[in-house]
């Protein structure tokens, strides 16, 4: 199996905004997530359940949800695109930000199955035919030093994915496009 990193799908808007705080801010912090807000009780709960974290733990302190994937551009496999339903911007983490990560197969908002710590030897071979993807949970915060890269994922390069590359760069953060059709 190919080397597996820890990503964030996030849009163009969003990373403006994570670059601007200086850090990734959480599902109950209002940032972008299919979830709906009616969810978050029972993400509470299952927080709770997996983690030990207490229901009215600060927003800030719960856990940043992203995916893992072989993939080298962080792109969605075999034909999901729920990933892009999140953004064109994938954000590889550091490889650092692996001791503070678990993983799940799916939602974990939907398992009964607790989330592991990550481990690439316990991870699936398929990882990348997975459907819809492996969900990720980054405990600790997400800050832009734990970005290594970010990988545009759009139909054609505008001025303001230049502006957030040059502002990538200027930080000292890889970035490059993927043309998609």
């Amino acid at each position: 199996m190919s080397q597996v990193n820890c990503w964030i799908r996030v849009s163009p808007y969003i990373l403006r905004s994570i670059l601007e705080d200086g850090r990734f801010k959480t599902r109950f912090e209002g940032c972008s997530s299919l979830a709906s807000f009616d969810d978050l009780q029972l993400r509470a709960e299952t927080e709770q359940k997996f983690y030990g974290y207490e229901l009215d733990l600060p927003a800030s302190e719960r856990p940043i949800f992203g995916y893992l994937c072989g993939q080298e551009n962080g792109a969605a496999t075999h034909g999901h695109l729920i990933l892009d339903e999140y953004g064109s911007c994938a954000i590889r983490l550091r490889d650092e930000i692996k001791a503070r990560t678990t993983f799940c197969i799916g939602d974990s908002l939907r398992s009964e199955i607790a989330p592991q710590s990550f481990n690439e030897d316990a991870l699936p071979e398929n990882l990348d035919e997975i459907i819809p993807y492996v969900e990720a949970q980054y405990h600790s915060g997400v800050s832009v030093q734990d970005i290594a890269e970010v990988v545009f994922h759009v139909e054609r390069v505008s001025a303001s994915i230049k502006e957030l590359m040059s502002e990538l760069a200027e930080r000292g953060i890889d970035s490059r496009i993927e043309i998609v059709e």
